[in-house]
């Protein structure tokens, strides 16, 4: 009985660790879109930057009087900007 555990414990250890390549790829993309964010602010394509926002988008800063819901009060302020 006591081997069991022993055994799955030697087959996991040497499995191969599949989960760094994948955080490898997504944080090249969370980069690649932080980037063109970025970038699009910059170039005032504000319907780019719009893309990557979600419609429940809500920030609240360190000088803000009231929490900022939505994706259309984020657009409003960046086409301020």
């Amino acid at each position: 009985m006591a081997i069991a555990p022993l055994c799955m414990l030697i087959v996991l250890a040497g499995l191969p660790s599949a989960g760094t390549a994948q955080n490898a790829d997504i944080e090249e993309e969370i980069k690649s879109i932080l980037i063109d964010m970025w970038a699009a602010i910059e170039e005032e394509d504000l319907d780019r930057y719009a893309s990557h926002l979600h419609p429940d988008f809500t920030s609240f800063g360190e000088t803000d009087l009231y929490l900022n819901e939505g994706k259309d009060y984020e657009l409003r302020a960046y086409a301020d900007y």
